[in-house]
């Protein structure tokens, strides 16, 4: 018997036009919207929330261009929400627009906000302002989980745990407007993630709920990219990325060996300035390959189990084969498969931006991602 805890408080609202829900949410509350980039104007989705604001006479400020993360975008936003007296951040957009969404509701009732970000200290229980988010990018599960990736004071890497969303709106029909590429890293993000929780795990619902998610996943992208406006093709990615960090998943997981592909796809962001959906996408198939070499049976049952490689291959042609699948899969989304269309990394360079990884050597991490910048 695996021992595990979950929790995962947020109220989910999966439906057609399921922004509608803030006027009932927010009846009581002097809101913050946060948004992104234009293309939540121009889609119309702004459109759509601020009509629900206005309809119903709830009034609003709101906080647009939030591209990266950023400690003085989160200052910004927090005096804001001070000086206006915001009791309700509503956060409409992707990954980024979302965790800003949790670190302002927290920091706006917390004069040590840096504190929490660059230290492992948990925010959980703590007082917050209401936070309200609507994915409109789906892939990272910000809307369901308790964490929010972040920049400190002095602009490193920080992040703010055990903060959670009070309702998460997800309506598939907004991310309609994505065009084919991020369609694509939409899905395979969400595909990444939720693999993590299938290697090294015994416990039978979790294996079971996260191969039914990744086959999913797999089935509805090939169908979005003949059919970009198929809504089940889209609800199911939606859906699969809140499962994938609700907790459920990885309940029973043995090991944390999986969670290093984050560490491996980090490398590509750093050398070459690429956002996380771009570094981890990149740098997955090479991950699964290297991987083999400590943990090949497992590995191996998943190019089987969820690639549906033929299991009476060698153990090395079941993984080629597998490697090879994610990179046809890549190829379909126009996603890269090679570093090579960022640019070209001194070896110099990318030996001192190696992180450290519990798993693999700087010897074969400088392989990895040597071997990703060849063209293919």
């Amino acid at each position: 018997m695996n021992e595990f805890a979950y929790y995962c408080p947020v109220k989910v609202i999966f439906s057609r036009e399921s922004y509608q829900e803030l006027a009932k949410i927010c009846r009581y509350e002097k809101v913050l919207l946060l948004y992104g980039r234009q293309a939540v104007k121009d889609s119309g989705i702004y459109d759509q929330i601020t009509e629900v604001f206005d309809k119903n006479r709830i009034p609003f400020e709101e906080y647009g261009g939030i591209t990266e993360r950023s400690y003085q975008i989160y200052e910004e936003a927090i005096r804001i929400c001070q000086r206006e007296k915001i009791t309700c951040v509503v956060g409409a957009g992707g990954a980024m627009v979302m965790d800003a969404a949790k670190i302002i509701a927290f920091g706006a009732k917390h004069a040590n906000l840096n504190c929490y970000l660059s230290t492992r200290i948990s925010g959980a229980n703590d007082e917050k302002l209401g936070i309200v988010l609507i994915p409109t990018y789906p892939s990272s599960g910000s809307e369901t989980d308790g964490l929010a990736d972040a920049r400190t004071q002095d602009g490193h890497e920080g992040r703010l745990r055990g903060i959670y969303a009070d309702y998460a709106l997800l309506d598939p029909e907004l991310t309609c407007s994505l065009n084919k590429l991020n369609t694509a890293y939409s899905a395979m993000v969400t595909f990444i993630q939720a693999s993590v929780n299938y290697f090294d795990n015994d416990n039978e619902l979790a294996k079971g709920f996260t191969k039914t998610v990744l086959k999913t996943v797999l089935d509805s992208y090939q169908i979005l990219l003949k059919r970009p406006d198929d809504l089940d093709a889209r609800s199911n990615i939606m859906w699969a990325s809140a499962v994938t960090t609700m907790g459920i998943l990885d309940c029973g997981r043995n090991s944390r060996y999986p969670i290093s592909i984050y560490t491996v796809g980090d490398i590509p962001c750093t050398l070459y300035h690429v956002s996380y959906r771009e570094g981890v996408t990149l740098m997955y198939p090479y991950w699964l390959k290297y991987m083999s070499r400590y943990h090949l049976e497992d590995i191996k049952n998943f190019c089987i189990d969820i690639l549906d490689i033929d299991a009476c291959l060698s153990s090395q042609d079941i993984i080629q084969k597998g490697f090879e699948e994610i990179k046809r899969l890549m190829k379909m989304g126009d996603i890269p498969t090679s570093s090579a269309v960022y640019g070209k990394a001194a070896d110099s360079c990318i030996n001192e931006n190696i992180k450290e990884d519990l798993n693999f050597s700087k010897e074969e991490l400088f392989a990895m991602v040597r071997e990703s910048a060849e063209e293919n």
